[in-house]
């Protein structure tokens, strides 16, 4: 979902524009910069979107931050290494310079499947009420 909003030509496919999305919520990715996974030759990666250049620019959408006025806010939960938070950081700063309201979380004391397990947990405190908060300001 996220590339469909940072990568505007996908949306506009499905017959929808950005002011359609109110929020998008990202957990616990470093998907933000496909080409820069494909040059480290993760296999995940290389399977996936392939090794034309080009192309993994385009799935990467960390390079199609859309300048349009109607994009949505992002909600972003990122955890773990320095490396994982560092791309996430530039994804988030790449947003800022667009102009596009962001709003992040840091839940590096879950492991990949905490982060996504605390969601909803009564009294969880790190991403459970911030989302919430995100949510809300959607539908405001």
């Amino acid at each position: 979902m996220i590339l469909r909003v940072a990568n505007q030509k996908f949306i506009e496919q499905t017959g929808y524009s950005l002011s359609n999305i109110k929020g998008v919520t990202t957990i616990d990715t470093e998907g933000y910069n496909v080409r820069s996974k494909v040059m480290e030759g993760s296999q995940i990666y290389i399977n996936a979107f392939g090794t034309v250049e080009q192309e993994n620019i385009d799935a990467s959408p960390l390079f199609n931050v859309s300048t349009s006025t109607d994009n949505p806010m992002f909600f972003i939960a990122k955890r773990g290494s320095a490396s994982r938070i560092e791309i996430a950081d530039m994804f988030i700063q790449e947003l800022h310079n667009n102009n596009i309201e962001t709003y992040q979380i840091n839940g590096s004391e879950y492991d990949p499947n905490g982060i996504n397990n605390a969601i909803g947990n009564l009294g969880e405190t790190t991403i459970t009420s911030p989302l919430i908060a995100f949510f809300e300001r959607c539908f405001e």
